[in-house]
């Protein structure tokens, strides 16, 4: 998760280079779907109920952690946006 996290990162950072929200949105999007919406169900066909435990510390982790990280790059981006006059989403 972690590594998708962070290389969408390096990946949105030549399309949006001044805009730590919309890299931070790139992040969430890149990898949140696969650990909780899709990774779940898939992890439960694939192995059983075994499988199950440590997939749902894997959506718990998204949630602890990435989803907070995604909205301290916003609210980062959000201070210089308003230091500088323009919008957080703007390149």
């Amino acid at each position: 998760m972690l590594a998708t996290f962070f290389l969408s990162l390096l990946v949105a950072r030549y399309a949006f280079p001044d805009s730590l929200t919309a890299l931070g949105l790139h992040g969430l999007t890149a990898m949140f779907s696969s650990t909780a919406y899709i990774g779940l169900p898939v992890i439960l066909m694939t192995f059983g109920d075994t499988g199950l435990v440590p997939g749902i510390i894997g959506a718990v982790i998204t949630g602890a952690v990435f989803l907070p990280l995604g909205i301290l790059l916003a609210e980062i981006d959000k201070g210089r946006a308003e230091n500088k006059g323009r919008s957080p989403l703007a390149p």
